[in-house]
């Protein structure tokens, strides 16, 4: 019961990441510096960082892709929220160059850790000889 418990309080807590991930590029989706002359989008480099090495930490932590799909629900949820029109008209990700660069590399961010993150949450090096096929046995 109580290890349930833990387990929906973590995921809770990852989403919540994801969502504070998402607002937090949304709002510096709009900041373009140039960095050694090249226009470096600040909100797509929170958002492909962020969630590619949140992501793939909380899938390793937690066993599985489920903690990278929590981190990336939240993350999509609040980047979704905010690029919808309100009847105010209030937009923060706009159709812009910095917002669509935030969208598309939380997206790639997000698939990355999913991938990464694997079936088991372990990764090759972690195998052991009980881990592996007939095929990967000396």
């Amino acid at each position: 019961m109580r290890a349930a418990v833990v387990e929906v309080a973590t995921y809770a807590v990852l989403t919540l990441l994801g969502a504070v991930l998402g607002v937090l590029g949304a709002f510096l989706s709009p900041a373009i510096p140039r960095v050694l002359g090249v226009p470096a989008p600040v909100g797509a480099v929170v958002a492909l960082l962020g969630n590619a090495v949140g992501g793939v930490a909380a899938g390793r932590g937690g066993r599985g892709r489920s903690g990278a799909g929590a981190l990336a629900l939240g993350w999509a949820a609040s980047a979704i929220g905010l690029g919808l029109v309100r009847p105010e008209g209030d937009l923060v990700v706009t159709n812009s160059a910095g917002g669509v660069a935030f969208l598309l590399s939380g997206v790639l961010g997000a698939a990355v850790a999913v991938a990464a993150s694997g079936p088991g949450g372990r990764g090759p090096a972690d195998q052991g000889p009980a881990d592996q096929g007939p095929a990967d046995r000396g």
